[in-house]
C-alpha cells in the first residue's frame, strides 16, 4: 500500500529579498514517501510566460541555472523522517534523519488523448537513494543540523490558518556527525550538484564509508572514473573523489577511487599519514538526473 509521507502542504513560496520563487509537488513512487498533488491555486491577475519578453526571459533562465537551490529545512511539512530536502521543477532530494540521500526524478509523459484535458497527462517517477551501510562500528546517535542559512525562506499555506507554517530557514549545508565513526559527512549545495565531504578525524577507517544503492538498475565506473547509476530515467553521476591531507600547512594529495561491489560503493586509497586528518570529496550530480531540472 502506498503510503503518503512527505508533504502536508502544497503551496511553497520562497522569497529571496523582493524575489519570489514557487516550486511544484510531485507524488513519488510506491515504495517511497509520497508527496500530496498541489491544490488548485490562482493567482490575481497573473503574469503569463506569454507577457515576458523573450530575452528577458532567458537571461533569468540563464542566470537561475547558477544559482544552488539551497536545503529546506523540515518543521512539519513533511514527514518527519525528512530533515531536509532540496525541490527543482523537475525532482527534488531528499536527506533523511537516519542518512539516506533520496532522489526523486519527475517525467511529465502523454496520456491518453481521449481522457478529458485534466488527465492528458501523466507524471513518471523514478526513485532510487544511496542507503549509508550499517556496521558495529557505525552505529552511533546521528545529528544532522543545517549550517550556513541563506536569505531565503519558505511558506507553506494551505487548509486553517492555524495550519499554515511560515518562516522556514533554508541552508546551503547540511551536516551530519555519527553517520560513519569518526567521520564527519558535509552535504553542500550548488548548481544542479551536491558536494559531499566526508571528513574522517586522524586514524579513522575510510573503509567504513559505504552506501547501498537501491531502486537503480546497474552501478559501475566509468574510464573518467566517475561512478554512474543507471535508472528507468537515466544515468545518475556521482564525480570522481578528490581525497587530500593538510600537513605542515600543505595540501597534499591522496590518490582516492571508487570501490564498487554489486550496488553497493565506498572508497579506495593509496597509502596516506594517519596521524593526519583526511578529507574525500566527490559531487553527486543531479542536474542531469531530473532533466530539464532549470526548465
Amino acid at each position: 500500500m502506498t503510503k503518503r509521507i512527505f508533504l502536508k502542504t502544497d503551496i511553497a513560496i520562497i522569497g529571496i529579498c523582493i524575489t519570489a520563487f514557487c516550486f511544484p509537488h510531485t507524488t513519488c513512487a510506491a515504495n517511497m514517501p509520497n508527496i500530496s498533488e498541489p491544490d488548485s491555486y490562482t493567482a490575481k491577475n497573473p503574469v503569463t510566460s506569454d507577457k515576458i519578453d523573450p530575452e528577458v526571459k532567458q537571461k533569468v533562465l540563464n542566470q537561475m541555472r547558477k544559482m544552488p537551490l539551497p536545503f529546506i529545512e523540515n518543521r512539519g511539512q513533511l514527514n518527519s523522517q525528512v530533515a531536509y530536502y532540496i525541490r527543482a521543477s523537475q525532482g527534488s532530494v531528499f536527506l533523511t534523519r537516519n542518512g539516506e540521500i533520496v532522489f526523486d526524478s519527475i517525467k511529465t509523459i502523454p496520456a491518453d488523448q481521449s481522457a478529458s484535458p485534466a488527465n492528458q497527462k501523466t507524471q513518471r517517477h523514478t526513485v532510487f537513494k544511496l542507503v549509508p551501510l550499517k556496521t558495529d562500528d557505525n552505529l552511533n546517535r546521528i545529528n544532522v543540523q543545517g549550517r550556513k542559512k541563506t536569505q531565503a525562506v519558505i511558506n507553506y499555506f494551505k487548509g486553517k490558518k492555524k495550519d499554515w507554517i511560515g518562516g522556514i530557514p533554508t541552508y546551503n549545508e547540511v551536516v551530519y556527525d555519527g553517520l560513519f565513526k569518526d567521520t564527519r559527512v558535509i552535504y553542500r549545495a550548488g548548481a544542479g550538484l551536491i558536494e559531499d565531504v566526508y571528513q574522517l578525524t586522524p586514524g579513522a577507517n575510510p573503509s567504513l564509508i559505504r552506501f547501498q544503492v537501491e531502486g537503480a538498475d546497474n552501478l559501475r565506473v566509468d574510464a573518467t572514473g566517475a561512478l554512474q547509476v543507471k535508472t528507468a530515467a537515466g544515468e545518475f553521476i556521482i564525480q570522481p573523489p578528490f581525497a587530500f591531507q593538510e600537513i605542515n600547512g600543505q595540501k597534499i594529495k591522496v590518490p582516492c577511487r571508487f570501490d564498487v561491489e554489486g550496488m553497493q560503493f565506498g572508497f579506495k586509497l593509496d597509502d596516506y599519514d594517519k596521524l593526519y586528518a583526511l578529507v574525500i570529496d566527490p559531487q553527486l550530480v543531479y542536474g542531469t538526473f531530473f532533466a530539464g531540472v532549470f526548465n
